[in-house]
């Protein structure tokens, strides 16, 4: 297993700034290998072997507490922030509605909502003006994100979702 230290030297300070992207940095630079993430007193596991994966999850889940029992008062009491027994009750009643999403369905709102960007798109095009792509490919993303698992559609997306989305 990788070890990195991130109170220190190069990658602290980019973690500071955007952990996010640290993380996928590391997925990108050793994919498929286990790396134990030093930022304070307890290691953080980011698991990436389909075989630790299975491990934790479901062979031996009690070895492994998440140990986010201080962010209740930012999130509250959910999967997040609860282990054992509390994290199971909270599992089996929002799980469906995570991977209970109809796969046909993903495919069909995903071609309406970007045909909705592309028909914008070339809209502003046409109007002489210059298409900044990324705004529109990032609304839309986020339109199927929060139609498909969510619920709600690409017109009640507020300019602050967008970022967290991102």
């Amino acid at each position: 297993m990788l070890a990195i230290d991130l109170t220190r030297g190069q990658l602290a300070g980019a973690w500071r700034a955007d952990p996010c992207n640290v993380l996928y940095e590391l997925a990108l630079q050793h994919p498929g290998e286990n790396v134990a993430l030093h930022i304070g007193v307890q290691p953080i596991l980011m698991v990436q072997d389909f075989a630790a994966a299975t491990h934790v999850l479901k062979s031996n889940q009690e070895n492994y507490r998440k140990n986010l029992g201080g962010f209740t008062q930012f999130f509250g009491a959910s999967r997040l922030t609860s282990d054992g027994h509390r994290w199971r009750k909270l599992q089996r009643l929002s799980q469906p509605h995570i991977s209970g999403t109809d796969p046909a369905e993903v495919i069909r709102t995903t071609n309406r909502i970007y045909q909705r960007a592309i028909s914008e798109m070339l809209s502003v095009a046409k109007s002489g003006r210059s298409v900044q792509v990324d705004t529109f490919i990032d609304r839309a993303a986020a339109s199927v994100i929060a139609e498909v698992t969510l619920g709600f559609g690409p017109d009640d997306l507020g300019p602050d979702i967008l970022d967290d989305f991102r």
